[in-house]
């Protein structure tokens, strides 16, 4: 399924992933808004809204987590990435 159909998405394997948000489409070539993390799944419109952390399980995002996501989505709106990158939170 092309990430292309959701308004919002971002997506991260571990090695590649993609963006899209409000009709802006981005392939990643670097993890996203985090660093320390292997792996996130952000689509509130199914309902999936997941990050794995380096040499952890995968796990339903805080809403720190998903505050900084919503942000740096956002920041696509300006023609960039704008949000700095930062630490998981510890809890």
């Amino acid at each position: 399924m092309s990430i292309q159909l959701f308004s919002k998405r971002v997506y991260w394997d571990g090695r590649k992933g993609e963006v899209s948000f409000d009709g802006v489409y981005r392939k990643l070539a670097a993890p996203p808004v985090f660093r320390g993390i292997s792996e996130i799944d952000y689509s509130p419109a199914l309902g999936c809204m997941q990050l794995r952390p380096m040499n952890g399980k995968m796990r339903e995002m805080w809403g720190s987590e998903i505050a900084a996501v919503e942000a740096y989505l956002n920041s696509l709106r300006f023609g960039g990435a704008v949000c700095s990158l930062r630490d998981l939170d510890e809890g």
